[in-house]
């Protein structure tokens, strides 16, 4: 695994206790197994692993897969493709204004990002100095759609739910409506899964 940040790259990755790391960069970074990139992945499709052979281990074991995961959705990109399954309305309600969004599979699987800086969605309704830059990230992992506080400054509030009662969240599961606030001011996000809409229509 990788994190890459600018022109400079983490690398993480298990070792084996008992095996000393080579002093030498260049034999370590021989040492690795063989990497190979499958590009980026297609949405709802299970990655499989790869099979492939390394000259010097056991076939399809000492391979490394790297795979190319895109980025939250920008705001210059739709929520929804043509022709997409619509997953869930967000409804923002802000002293700005009010805007509803339609998400879709896609931009569910690599992730929804609210704040007030301008890459954001709804980010001309969050102009706010209580808004942090990337406030939350709603995303669908495992199949689960969670809402994440990025570390805001002010905090993330679940205003519904069990034992809610305006309580601050770092993640929150997203699988049923969900009324959010943004900080202690009102900024609030509705989230209503499609299917729970279509019930209640």
């Amino acid at each position: 695994m990788f994190l890459r940040i600018g022109g400079l790259a983490l690398f993480v990755f298990p070792t084996a206790a008992r095996e000393r790391w080579p002093s030498s960069p260049a034999r370590a970074w021989f040492g690795l197994p063989r990497r190979v990139f499958h590009g980026r992945p297609v949405p709802n499709r299970p990655v499989s692993p790869p099979v492939a052979d390394h000259p010097r281990g056991r076939p399809g074991i000492d391979t490394t897969g790297i795979i190319a995961l895109l980025g939250p959705v920008a705001v210059s990109e739709p929520l929804i493709l043509a022709g997409e399954t619509r997953v869930a309305m967000l409804t923002l309600e802000t002293p700005s204004g009010y805007e509803r969004l339609t998400i879709g599979d896609t931009a569910l699987d690599r992730g929804v990002l609210l704040g007030r800086y301008d890459r954001c969605d709804g980010s001309h309704l969050l102009k706010a100095d209580y808004i942090s830059r990337t406030h939350l990230l709603i995303i669908r992992v495992d199949g689960v759609v969670h809402a994440i506080d990025t570390r805001s400054t002010s905090g993330t509030f679940v205003l519904d739910g069990p034992a809610a009662e305006g309580r601050q969240v770092s993640v929150s599961r997203l699988d049923q409506p969900r009324l959010i606030r943004l900080t202690t001011e009102p900024f609030f996000l509705r989230w209503r899964p499609i299917e729970a809409e279509s019930e209640r229509e």
